[in-house]
């Protein structure tokens, strides 16, 4: 993403037609952030390719403010979806955060695996 800001995992799927961003919200005060940010890049970029973005929530984001900023980025990622075939969203709940930093590695390439598989076909 060059001109904005980063994200944690950038990569391409093995067809190369399309760009997965993950991010990984650990305890960002505001993950909807993330998802602007994308969708911005993609607006300024009328010729990007479509873009695949993950959002992993940390458990975190279970109860309080935090669910509600949780609900509030995928609302948003799944209205810019609506609002532009060049972007795919996908979200993982607290539930299905990886308890260790090897775990998250491991969910991340399995992502990677799948996404790829999943474009090929």
């Amino acid at each position: 993403m060059r001109g904005h800001e980063q994200v944690d995992v950038e990569g391409q799927s093995k067809t190369e037609n399309q760009i997965i961003f993950v991010e990984k919200e650990r305890a960002q005060s505001n993950p909807i952030n993330n998802v602007v940010k994308i969708w911005q890049w993609v607006e300024d970029n009328k010729n990007v390719k479509p873009v695949l973005l993950i959002q992993i929530f940390s458990p975190i984001y279970a109860k309080g403010i935090a669910n509600t900023r949780m609900k509030q980025a995928i609302f948003l990622g799944e209205q810019a979806a609506k609002a532009t075939n060049k972007i795919m969203y996908r979200c993982l709940r607290p539930k299905d955060w990886p308890p260790s930093k090897t775990e998250m590695d491991a969910l991340i390439n399995k992502l990677s695996e799948f996404i790829a598989d999943d474009a090929s076909n």
